[in-house]
């Protein structure tokens, strides 16, 4: 057979159709011949290579990809093939550096970022895979089929880093290419819920597998819907025996206030080891009191899950509520000492995106905006609806309890955490230097239906005198509600600081608006800033305006009622001093608590963690003061 210049071209040609067309046995017989024919082409080396490893004969791949390296070490192509054959034949530490070598050469390789971006993964370096498959999609013309790929492995990191706002834009796109990818499906729910969408998130939970099923139970749940929750719960474990989805019906049980229930679901997967149900057993313990709840056993238990992932590789959403549930039980069996670092280490995990500097500037333009004269100026609404009362302030100052103790007024009717003010007066406002012109120009028919809009969604029956919003941040906002409703009130619930900010760094927060609640110097600063911007609406008159202090409502409970229903000009009803009675559920970190009465621990249960409490001492009073 000739051997010229020709002949090794066809053989090429030959080999290289073979290996296009996903033969690659059949390519090497050709390939052996051309190599024969050219013992010194790096390129044939590294199509026979190539062809070797898509066979499985991976040592003799090794030998002529190396091969083709020393006669040429220069194409990013031969270090990709060379990273391929080493991940396939189980040497990844050897194939990452194989790959990275190609990636010098060529940044954007697609192949030898993909398959690094997946090595890295499985080596536990999370960040560094990330910003490979981010690579990865910023290039062009890749092909569908890696780019969805490479869009669902990207989510799912993002999703385990606690990024959530970028892994929901990355897993909607993944999803629009493949709706039908039921993990896909899960993650974007769940990223959804984590943003503190749950109606987008119930949007894409559709469909009967029993990862959905599960999923949408969860959301269910955030949303206080505890019966649909269940039975979303019950269906899941019917198509499956998981142990996440076997502790949301226990929390939902416990939700429901039934604790005993709680604790004999525990029992269906009494054996299994997860944790999951770790938490679950821990708080069907904490749920029925000190003595039953076998402290000991349970930190263990904890400890142990928390300790099997000192890397951090794992969930961060795992990570930090197993670590909020181990601090929990120290903090029940009076260990302050034992329990603050671990709320600590807990909020560390996945620190959200807070900015005092911006918050500070954002409540001095709202100052600036609304001075008294502002004020005066401004377009009204025409005042339709009840009321409603606003309840105002610092989270876990006391607001929730507030409002179960109005809600049980039959004059009044109680609407929970509602986002729609903040959400109008961000669309009107803009949050650029031109506020006071922008809201300047709103009209008072563009205010009406704003107002509407809020009824509207409200859906509230009957002819109330009152309906109560409890969403704390709306103490930033009270200028634009005096222009939405102008027959409005609003209660400035307010607390020691000190306790707020123990209360606030022991909740295990999914709203990305109360990332502060993680820094205990962030805490001092919106606590500040809080404090600042109810003493301005009280001072410029924006509504009427009653301070309720929580301390002084453990001490004297049916006197501060009399006080708010007289500012609310409601009569007395004595229903209001069993607020723990009320049916309805609360959606929030004091779901639980709001069933149990007052109590003097909540007032003064920060005292044991004085010292550690330090940093947010300190950095009120330096804010208080002007020196920071």
């Amino acid at each position: 057979m000739p051997t010229g210049p020709n002949n090794v071209e066809a053989l090429l040609a030959k080999g290289v159709n073979a290996l296009r067309s996903g033969k690659p046995q059949r390519a090497l017989k050709p390939l052996r011949s051309a190599l024969r024919a050219a013992p010194e082409s790096a390129h044939v080396m590294h199509l026979l290579a190539s062809a070797l490893g898509q066979t499985g004969q991976f040592g003799e791949a090794e030998k002529w990809v190396r091969r083709a390296l020393d006669t040429d070490p220069a194409p990013a192509e031969f270090h990709e093939t060379l990273g391929h054959i080493l991940n396939n034949a189980g040497q990844i530490d050897s194939a990452v550096d194989a790959y990275r070598r190609a990636l010098v050469r060529t940044p954007r390789l697609p192949g030898a970022l993909f398959n690094l971006a997946r090595l890295l993964t499985t080596r536990g370096e999370r960040n560094d895979a990330i910003t490979h498959y981010t690579q990865l999609l910023q290039g062009e013309g890749l092909p569908a089929s890696l780019t969805l790929q490479a869009r669902r492995e990207l989510g799912r990191l993002l999703m385990a880093a606690g990024e959530f706002a970028t892994a929901e834009r990355v897993l909607a796109k993944a999803l629009a290419a493949q709706p039908e990818h039921v993990a896909t499906r899960v993650r974007l729910g769940r990223a959804r819920q984590m943003l503190g969408d749950a109606e987008g998130a119930l949007s894409v939970l559709s469909g009967d597998e029993a990862a959905v099923v599960a999923e949408r139970a969860r959301v269910l749940q955030s949303l206080g819907r505890l019966v649909e929750a269940a039975d979303g719960f019950e269906a899941a474990l019917g198509m499956r025996e998981d142990a996440a989805d076997l502790a949301g019906l226990v929390e939902v049980r416990l939700w429901q206030g039934d604790v005993q229930a709680a604790a004999g679901q525990l029992m269906r997967m009494a054996d299994a080891n997860a944790p999951s149900l770790a938490m679950a057993r821990a708080r069907v313990g904490l749920a029925q009191g000190l003595e039953a709840l076998g402290a000991a056993s349970h930190i263990t238990e904890l400890e142990s899950w928390i300790d099997a992932d000192e890397a951090g590789t794992s969930d961060r959403a795992l990570q930090r509520q197993l670590l909020f549930c181990l601090a929990d039980v120290h903090h029940a069996v009076d260990q302050a000492a034992a329990a603050f670092p671990r709320y600590k280490q807990a909020n560390a995990v996945r620190r959200g995106h807070f900015d005092p500097i911006a918050h500070r500037a954002f409540v001095d333009d709202l100052i600036r905006v609304y001075s008294e004269d502002h004020l005066a100026s401004m377009s009204r609404s025409d005042g339709v609806g009840p009321g409603p009362v606003f309840i105002v302030g610092m989270p876990r100052s006391g607001t929730s309890l507030v409002e179960q103790v109005l809600g049980r007024h039959p004059d009044v009717v109680p609407l929970g955490e509602r986002s729609d003010v903040a959400r109008s007066f961000l669309e009107f406002a803009h949050r650029d230097t031109a506020w006071a012109e922008h809201l300047a120009a709103v009209t008072q028919s563009t205010l009406d239906g704003v107002a509407r809009d809020y009824w509207r969604a409200a859906a509230v029956g009957g002819e109330p005198r009152w309906a109560t919003d409890k969403m704390p941040q709306n103490a930033f906002y009270v200028g634009w509600i005096a222009q939405l409703f102008p027959n409005a009130r609003v209660v400035h619930c307010q607390r020691t600081p000190e306790a707020v900010a123990l209360s606030c760094f022991r909740q295990d927060f999914h709203d990305p608006s109360l990332a502060f609640a993680d820094d205990l110097e962030h805490l001092a600063s919106m606590y500040h800033d809080t404090e600042r911007v109810c003493a301005h609406w009280a001072s410029v008159r924006a509504l009427p305006m009653v301070s309720l202090d929580y301390e002084a409502l453990v001490d004297d409970f049916e006197a501060e009622v009399r006080r708010l229903l007289d500012a609310l000009s409601l009569p007395f009803d004595a229903r209001c001093l069993s607020f723990e009675r009320a049916a309805r559920f609360v959606n929030t970190a004091s779901h639980a608590q709001v069933r149990k009465g007052l109590y003097q621990g909540a007032r003064d249960g920060w005292r044991r963690y004085a010292d550690a409490l330090s940093p947010f001492t300190l950095a009120l009073a330096r804010l208080r003061s002007g020196t920071t």
